[in-house]
């Protein structure tokens, strides 16, 4: 079947120790849910529950998500949870969609991102959600619009960030960096008021920008046959595999 992947053709599997194969393998080829196939989105909000079942400790994160145009007619989009005190990137959701039948992306990912919020976010009761960070785009931008526009504001602090940073990301000019340093640290002060130290290496997209490297770098292996089922099955095989 051309469209059906096979997680043991993927250079990043075959990396890994003949146990964690095992594990990957057995992850990958379990039956997904009818909805699960025919809409190519999943939910880890379990998943995430279960990689932490003992934990009682407060986990602060920042909320992150991420189109990333795969194809010339598919794109995906990523959810993330990235840590502030700790080094995690744990995915809530992916999916993929084809361009031409979402014409308002940022109407779609506000519906996406208001249902995170309202049904998955308040499960993970020992994750706590500090604010929104975003790579400076018009997609993004406009999602920050229609939240600030909305009369319950779900995510307040976006828009002030966004109206902060929005000149100073993607400059490499030193004295800008050194200011936005500054005014990240103070930033971070305000937002994350119960912690006395903060971390702020840790408070940037590296891990997701990593991880869209990754996916790319596996997109070529797939060549000239694409379809939005295989996208799907390769994002998949690589959240199991870099998220074991």
């Amino acid at each position: 079947m051309k469209d059906k992947l096979f997680i043991n053709t993927l250079k990043s599997f075959n990396e890994l120790t003949k146990d964690d194969q095992k594990k990957c393998k057995d992850l990958f080829e379990r039956p997904l849910h009818p909805k699960i196939k025919k809409y190519k989105y999943m939910k880890f909000t379990q998943e995430i529950l279960q990689k932490f079942p003992d934990e009682s400790q407060k986990k602060p994160y920042f909320l992150t998500f991420q189109t990333i145009s795969l194809h010339d007619k598919y794109s995906a989009l990523i959810f993330s949870l990235c840590g502030i005190f700790e080094s995690f990137h744990l995915i809530i959701y992916f999916g993929v969609f084809e361009d031409e039948k979402v014409q308002k992306k940022e109407v779609f990912i506000c519906d996406i991102l208001i249902n995170l919020i309202k049904k998955d976010l308040p499960n993970l009761k020992i994750f706590t959600m500090k604010f929104v960070l975003l790579h400076n785009n018009l997609i993004n931008k406009n999602v920050v619009k229609i939240l600030s526009e909305m009369e319950s504001s779900i995510c307040k602090n976006i828009e002030e960030i966004f109206g902060k940073y929005r000149k100073i990301a993607g400059t490499k000019n030193i004295q800008y960096l050194e200011q936005f340093l500054r005014d990240f640290y103070k930033l971070s002060r305000v937002l994350l008021t119960d912690n006395i130290s903060i971390t702020l290496h840790l408070c940037t997209l590296e891990c997701v920008d990593n991880f869209e490297i990754i996916i790319r770098s596996h997109m070529e292996a797939l060549k000239e046959h694409i379809t939005r089922k295989l996208i799907f099955e390769l994002l998949r095989a690589l959240i199991i595999i870099y998220g074991r």
